[in-house]
């Protein structure tokens, strides 16, 4: 499990009155590890897991799942070889 663990706004200003949290731009929604409900605050917190009630699991990031589902379609080509370059730019060294 990971220490970093996400927390709502309620949760970060009962914690942490009158101080502004940093959030992340473009949250992805999350379960708050403190109270459960879900959140997009994008406030991450460094805790120990076993003192949250409710632990954010870290995702497999490795998941061939996961990967197909944010890299752009790719036909397999490498577009610096060769084969896949125009006539004048094949050979072409650069300094």
């Amino acid at each position: 499990m990971s220490w970093n663990q996400p927390l709502c706004d309620n949760c970060w200003n009962a914690e942490q009155p009158n101080r502004k949290p940093f959030r992340l731009i473009a949250p992805d929604p999350e379960q708050c590890s403190n109270c459960g409900e879900s959140t997009t605050s994008g406030i991450w917190v460094r805790l120990d897991p076993k003192s949250c009630k409710f632990p954010h699991k870290d995702r497999e990031r490795a998941d061939d799942d996961y990967l197909d589902s944010i890299l752009p379609e790719h036909d397999g080509t490498d577009p610096d070889a060769d084969d896949n370059m125009d006539e004048e730019d094949k050979g072409r060294t650069y300094e």
